[in-house]
């Protein structure tokens, strides 16, 4: 798990920090979400409906440590792992999506999945 940590870092500092003051759309419903802050601690942002809100370091990381295990993730789980406390699965799908290391492949209408990109080297 260190070593994920370690890459999920690099990829933190590498391409979700410069998302500061940038807009990022949802996936499936083009929805705009400006992303305000960005430290070690967590990313926030301002919603398509004008909400701030703080999404925690730790969600993004697990999530990472989910594609690394199982290959892939859905943004149905995202949701399901973390609706109790931060109802985000669309923007923390987003985020994860402006990685080049990911690409995304539509499943259905009402889903997308997070994939490695197979000429990623990290």
């Amino acid at each position: 798990m260190a070593n994920k940590m370690n890459d999920f870092k690099e990829i933190w500092q590498t391409y979700i920090m410069p998302l500061k003051n940038k807009k990022v759309y949802t996936v499936s419903q083009h929805l705009e979400n400006t992303i305000t802050n960005v430290t070690w601690e967590h990313l926030e942002r301002l919603s398509s409906k004008k909400n701030a809100s703080k999404i925690p370091f730790y969600v993004f990381m697990s999530c990472y440590a989910h594609v690394c295990e199982h290959g892939m993730l859905t943004k149905q789980e995202i949701h399901h792992l973390y609706a109790e406390k931060f109802r985000a699965s669309s923007i923390i799908f987003a985020i994860l999506a402006e990685i080049p290391l990911f690409d995304i492949i539509p499943t259905s209408k009402a889903t997308e999945t997070l994939v490695w990109n197979k000429e990623s080297k990290l």
